[in-house]
């Protein structure tokens, strides 16, 4: 996997090269920057964190598990490549985990529908967890706890990098927005299927500031809308007031470029 080769066993999941995803997007977000702590959650056998350690060698990690067995193949792992001291390990559910806050969150969690494990290869389902496979009944309750968790663990401006399934990009952007949390990108997979979504972790104060700001601009717009119904200038300007160029330039709006635009700030720093 990547540039290293890991020890595996059927107690954890077997390294994809899609998986690789992950590193490619971590090393090109942190390129100029350093002494990054971030935190893998469900990390099997270590191979998305301790690649990473390896090519950022001022990196440090924290590993979440709730396989104890994981954890010993980590540990296996974490020595054979030199990067022990770098890496704190825990065994744990995620939903009672506590320690830390951290610049970035990268997880590969379960996300295969309950109901579709029956028709995996036989290579897949016989050498490999259930736990590290199965996503719940609709393939997302996983990463519905950790996109929850994460939001809580990771600092704000911090990025999550988490990978899904192929048919699970509109549900999960959905799940990260309302966890307070700007898409930054879905990123396709060598098959061109969706795969990993960056996501940046927004501030609370941000979030309530950009909410009122909307709220005042869609009573301007009633407000306005209001005063062309009464004052007889609908045929003047037309019915659809926010696409008409002189409606842009007398009332802010969210069509007028000549308006305050809140949240395009905080968009130049998630996309960094």
């Amino acid at each position: 996997f990547w540039k290293y080769e890991f020890e595996i066993n059927n107690d954890v999941l077997i390294p994809r090269p899609d998986t690789e995803i992950i590193i490619e997007q971590v090393l090109s977000i942190y390129k100029k920057k350093n002494n990054i702590n971030f935190l893998d959650i469900g990390f099997g056998s270590g191979c998305i964190l301790l690649s990473i350690l390896k090519e950022k060698k001022d990196f440090k990690a924290t590993g979440v598990d709730i396989s104890n067995h994981a954890l010993k193949v980590c540990k296996i792992n974490a020595n054979k490549l030199g990067v022990e001291n770098r890496v704190r390990l825990f065994k744990s559910d995620i939903d009672k985990f506590f320690n830390g806050k951290y610049d970035l969150i990268v997880s590969n969690p379960p996300y295969i529908k309950n109901l579709d494990l029956k028709y995996l290869e036989k290579d897949v389902i016989g050498f490999e967890p259930k736990l590290a496979l199965d996503g719940g009944l609709d393939g997302i309750s996983e990463i519905r706890k950790i996109i929850a968790k994460a939001s809580e663990l990771i600092k704000n401006g911090g990025k999550l990098v988490l990978e899904i399934a192929y048919n699970q990009k509109k549900e999960v952007k959905k799940i990260l927005k309302k966890n307070g949390f700007y898409i930054n990108s879905a990123i396709k997979d060598l098959a061109n299927n969706d795969r990993c979504i960056i996501s940046t972790k927004i501030a609370k104060w941000f979030m309530v500031t950009f909410r009122n700001n909307n709220n005042n601009r869609r009573n301007n717009f009633r407000r306005n809308d209001r005063g062309f119904k009464s004052n007889g200038d609908r045929g003047k300007y037309g019915s659809n007031f926010s696409n008409n160029e002189n409606f842009q330039r007398k009332i802010p709006g969210r069509n007028n470029h000549n308006a305050a635009k809140p949240i395009e700030k905080y968009n130049n720093l998630a996309r960094e």
